[in-house]
């Protein structure tokens, strides 16, 4: 690489933590539909991109926001487009050994398997989010004894009956 490249390389990566910062911001701030699918793109491009904007997005709690979202959407199509771009970035970041540790939280998984549960008919939306649940349980052993309850494997299992 050329000290060109590295250069062009380290200014991407500037204006990509850039525009993730900005994307959050939106999210945090923002109940407008179309500003939240632009920063939400931005997000799902950034965190797919960077380490450094994965670390971020935890740092600033953007995955219980964005799980929270998920949870208030209805099956509309611009509806389904942000829970799956939701998803797709939880995915990004739990790419990160690290960083996955991080989502490995009750409400995060309650989050999933309502997701898991709400779009079992939606291949996409449930590959996603029973990958993702998947991934974090897998992760974190403690975790998977406290969610084994009675409860949630009937969940679980019910979805897994239809």
């Amino acid at each position: 690489i050329t000290p060109v490249g590295i250069h062009n390389s380290s200014r991407i990566q500037h204006a990509l933590l850039g525009s993730h910062a900005e994307a959050l911001q939106i999210l945090q701030s923002s109940k407008n539909l179309s500003d939240v699918m632009k920063a939400v793109r931005i997000l799902e491009e950034s965190t797919h991109e960077s380490y450094s904007c994965c670390d971020e997005f935890i740092k600033a709690d953007a995955h219980h926001i964005l799980l929270s979202l998920a949870l208030t959407c209805n099956r509309s199509e611009p509806h389904l487009e942000l829970v799956r771009l939701i998803l797709a970035i939880l995915t990004n970041v739990a790419q990160h050994p690290p960083i996955v540790q991080s989502l490995a939280t009750a409400f995060a998984m309650d989050a999933l398997i309502d997701l898991v549960q709400r779009y079992r008919d939606k291949s996409v939306h449930f590959v996603l989010s029973a990958s993702l649940l998947n991934k974090i349980l897998s992760r974190d052993y403690t975790l998977r004894l406290n969610y084994s309850t009675t409860e949630r494997r009937k969940r679980l299992q019910g979805i897994l009956m239809m």
